[in-house]
C-alpha cells in the first residue's frame, strides 16, 4: 500500500470481518521491489516512477525507508522531478534568458501554449499539476536516449541526486561493505529507462540491477517467507 498506513491497516482489519478473506497484512509499497531486489538478504533497492525512494534491508534484518518525501519536497529522480527541472529551464528559455534548447519545444508541445506566462498559468492552475508535470518525463527521457545534451543533462542532474541519496544510505547502514558485493536494485519506469542505465553505470559504485518482475511477484516472495 501507498499513503497513510494507519489508514490502510484500518481497512485490512475490516476486511476480515466474518473471516472471508482470512489473514489481511498491510505492508508499505516498497517492500515488494526492495524483496525483488534483495531476495531477503542485506541490501537496498532504488526506485523512480512518479516519485522516488531507497528502501533497505540492513545487516541487522531492520528495514529502513529514505526519501519519497514527495513532489513538494524531493523525490530526485522522479517523474514529477524531471519533469519540474525542464519546465524550470524552458521557462527562462521562453523569457529570453537562455538559448532556446529541445526543451522549449517539448513543454510548448505538451502544453499547446506558446508564451511563459501562460505556461506557467496553465500549470499553477490545473486541476492535477503534478500530474501533468510528471508527463513531461516520457518525452524528456525519449530526448535524453537520442542524444539530446539538453534533455540528458537535465537527467543526469535529476539522477544524480537520488544516487547521492543511496549512498548516504550505505554509508550509514553498510559501512565496511564492499560495494561490488552489496545487493543492490533498480524498479520503475525511469531508473530502467535506456537514458538512465549509462548514467547509472558510470555515476554509482553499485552493481545496480534491473529489478524486471512485477511488484505482484515480490508480495508472492514476501507472503511465503511469513512464518
Amino acid at each position: 500500500m501507498a499513503g497513510a498506513p494507519a489508514f490502510w491497516r484500518e481497512t485490512a482489519e475490516l476486511l476480515t470481518a466474518g473471516q472471508l478473506f482470512g489473514d489481511v497484512i498491510a505492508l508499505d509499497d516498497s517492500r515488494p521491489v526492495l524483496e525483488l531486489a534483495t531476495h531477503g538478504h542485506p541490501g537496498l533497492v532504488l526506485h523512480a516512477g512518479t516519485g522516488s525512494f531507497v528502501a533497505a534491508h540492513a545487516p541487522d534484518g531492520l528495514l529502513h525507508y529514505a526519501g519519497g518525501t514527495g513532489w513538494r519536497f524531493g523525490d530526485p529522480g522522479s517523474g514529477y522531478d524531471l519533469g519540474r527541472r525542464a519546465i524550470s529551464k524552458a521557462l527562462l528559455e521562453l523569457q529570453g534568458w537562455q538559448l532556446p534548447t529541445s526543451l522549449s519545444t517539448l513543454v510548448r508541445d505538451h502544453t499547446g501554449l506558446l508564451h511563459a506566462s501562460t505556461i506557467t498559468r496553465h500549470f499553477y492552475q490545473h486541476d492535477e499539476p503534478n500530474r501533468q508535470i510528471a508527463a513531461l518525463a516520457p518525452g524528456l527521457l525519449r530526448l535524453a536516449a537520442e542524444g539530446d545534451h539538453a534533455a540528458h543533462q537535465i537527467v543526469a542532474e535529476s539522477i544524480t541526486d537520488l544516487l547521492k541519496l543511496s549512498e548516504d544510505v550505505i554509508t550509514k547502514l553498510f559501512p565496511g561493505w564492499h560495494r561490488d558485493t552489496l545487493r543492490a536494485g533498480v524498479s520503475g519506469p525511469i531508473l530502467t529507462h535506456a537514458a538512465v542505465r549509462p548514467l547509472l553505470a558510470t555515476r554509482s559504485s553499485l552493481n545496480l540491477r534491473p529489478v524486471d518482475d512485477a511488484p505482484v511477484e515480490g508480495v508472492r516472495r514476501l507472503l511465503l517467507r511469513l512464518p
